[in-house]
């Protein structure tokens, strides 16, 4: 069984150009729960998942195909996560919010995924 290094897990992070854009879009809102301050709607959980992907080992970084075996689940749990609210407002919000993350790791996150290979794993040149 494989160990997970702590630290391949950053929480939800948004690097800050994305972050500014996201904020004069949406508004103030706190990247782990951009819904309210539920744990009910918390992305934690699926960005946790998807960086614990990224920092699994002697993965190929030239295979696409295994980075969007991270990516897809990624936007499916947090989909998962916004077909909970009750609210269609929030729903909906949150339906957007999650699209912005997951469009923007699937355009931007091959760096990302090469950096938690060399980081975590050793494994790659």
């Amino acid at each position: 069984v494989q160990k997970i290094p702590q630290n391949v897990i950053n929480v939800c992070s948004v690097p800050a150009s994305v972050w500014s854009v996201l904020v004069i879009k949406y508004g103030a809102f706190t990247p782990d729960n951009p819904v309210s301050n539920s744990p009910d709607t918390s992305f934690r959980p699926a960005c946790d998942s998807h960086d614990i992907c990224y920092g699994t080992c002697n993965n190929n970084k030239n295979d696409v195909g295994y980075r969007a075996g991270c990516d897809g689940p990624f936007g499916q749990n947090m989909y998962a996560v916004c077909n909970r609210q009750v609210d269609l407002n929030l729903r909906n919000r949150c339906r957007e919010l999650a699209g912005e993350y997951v469009g923007q790791t699937m355009q931007f996150g091959e760096g990302n995924y090469t950096d938690a290979q060399r980081e975590h794993c050793k494994c790659c040149p």
